[in-house]
């Protein structure tokens, strides 16, 4: 467990936009009640693994800091996307891993990637401690107003390197879909193709490795509580 601003201070640490940025990012988030309601000092809400994975989450939105709640929305329900068809599917990688259990949405797949790796925030071992995967880094998009993605890599210039590709469809995008007959969805595949305008462009921030293992680190370091001072008791006359 971790305060919120010892999480905000290990980011700031890896963000070129500075401290003052990533607490705004924090407050917003708090105020949409993405984070608990936290005190100052000792009395502040505690925080884990799924607060880290909102706070991440919340950094892809990088045009429009106020729009960090609908990121992180959309982002953790995101699911991994299947391979194209003969292509291996860089999921059974993870076989023989805690992640392999977490895969149901990029929320949970975040929560466990950032309480399971050790040395430092980079080296994801398996669960008989046989084998250990690298965290490379993780590429997030914010969502358009299709979707948002992630990328996140594994062993990197290394042996068996693979990346796991997530994507969830915004809430526009899934009455879009529902609403729309087959006609009109290939005229708008049309319209991107040719390069059109499309509403809600987004941009891509890619957080290090860096980044992950100060957050990790954060959650695994027990706070410190200085004791009380010991009441001074009057000597009885």
């Amino acid at each position: 467990m971790a305060k919120l601003p010892a999480l905000v201070d290990a980011l700031a640490k890896h963000d070129p936009r500075g401290l003052s940025t990533v607490k705004n990012y924090a407050r917003i988030v708090r105020e949409a009640g993405l984070l608990p309601t936290t005190k100052r000092g000792n009395g502040a809400s505690d925080m884990g693994e799924g607060e880290v994975a909102k706070l991440l989450l919340g950094l892809a939105e990088v045009a429009n800091v106020r729009k960090a709640p609908r990121a992180i929305e959309v982002l953790s329900g995101a699911l991994v996307v299947a391979p194209m068809s003969g292509a291996v599917d860089p999921a059974n990688h993870l076989e023989g891993f805690d992640l392999a259990d977490r895969m149901e949405s990029l929320g949970e797949f975040l929560q466990c990637l950032v309480g399971g790796v050790r040395d430092h925030g980079i080296v994801l071992p398996s669960k008989d401690g046989s084998r250990n995967h690298v965290l490379s880094g993780m590429r997030l998009k914010a969502p358009d107003d299709w979707g948002g993605d992630a990328y996140i890599t594994f062993n990197r210039t290394l042996a068996g390197e693979f990346t796991l590709h997530f994507h969830g469809p915004t809430p526009e995008a899934y009455e879009f879909f529902r609403t729309r007959p087959a006609a009109d969805l290939g005229e708008r595949c049309r319209e991107r193709a040719d390069g059109a305008p499309v509403p809600g462009i987004s941009f891509e921030v890619e957080i290090g490795v860096s980044a992950i293992a100060s957050l990790a680190g954060c959650l695994a370091t027990k706070r410190r509580i200085a004791p009380r001072r010991p009441k001074l008791l009057e000597e009885k006359q």
